[in-house]
């Protein structure tokens, strides 16, 4: 039994409601009106409960097609508290990048041995662009295949948490201007510890692989956010 403490008892009558018709196998809700009077709940209180759990990532609303309710997502209500933190507080993305770096190395052994040929076969291919890329004159920085190739790794983690975490940490990679770091030396550096670290993997030579995520860490130290 989950604690009351939480919610307010209307927000928990609410979700309570969400979560029956989720079971139903029903993905969208009727109108406000109507959850007005099935759930005895004033319109004006329900607009907030609604904007509520819209933040959490719980439901999507739509001008045409009304109230959709989504899967379950850690990130949503994550990017959007990193979004505040940072904003009050630049080091508060360095805090976090520190923690995604804790979580990578945490889960990596396992992680690497869930890939399957088709996974590396794909992130071989990300390479490959991400080097073409920076061949060009002049350079195209590859962040798509950066954020790729890294969450690539852990894709066949079923913790929707750790995904989340992961994911949070490359939209606010985004957002602090870190996507358009242009260093050639250092984006060189980089592709080429990718590189290694997935053939080492394709070899099945974990520990190795391992080692040189450690040392690929180290480079990510340089790119701390400003105070």
């Amino acid at each position: 039994m989950i604690s009351n403490d939480i919610f307010t008892p209307k927000q928990r009558k609410f979700l309570d409601y969400i979560l029956s018709k989720k079971e139903k196998g029903e993905c969208q809700l009727p109108s406000l009106s109507v959850l007005s009077r099935e759930l005895e709940i004033s319109n004006t209180t329900l607009r907030e409960i609604l904007e509520m759990v819209r933040t959490l990532g719980i439901i999507e609303a739509h001008p045409r097609s009304g109230i959709e309710l989504l899967p379950y997502s850690f990130k949503p209500p994550v990017v959007k508290s990193l979004c505040y933190a940072s904003m009050e507080d630049r080091n508060k993305f360095n805090e976090f990048a520190d923690l995604r770096m804790h979580l990578e190395k945490a889960y990596f052994p396992q992680a690497v041995k869930l890939l399957t040929h088709d996974n590396l076969h794909e992130m071989m291919n990300l390479i490959k662009n991400a080097q073409e890329k920076l061949g060009k004159n002049p350079i195209q920085i590859p962040h798509s295949e950066h954020r790729k190739l890294h969450l690539s790794i852990y894709q066949n983690i079923h913790n929707e948490y750790v995904t989340s975490l992961l994911e949070a940490y490359w939209v606010m990679y985004e957002s602090v201007g870190l996507d358009l770091y242009t260093d050639y030396s250092y984006l060189v550096k980089v592709w080429n510890y990718h590189e290694m670290i997935v053939e080492e993997i394709a070899k099945g030579c974990f520990e190795k692989s391992f080692e040189l995520l450690i040392e690929h860490m180290e480079l990510i130290k340089d790119l701390q956010v400003e105070r």
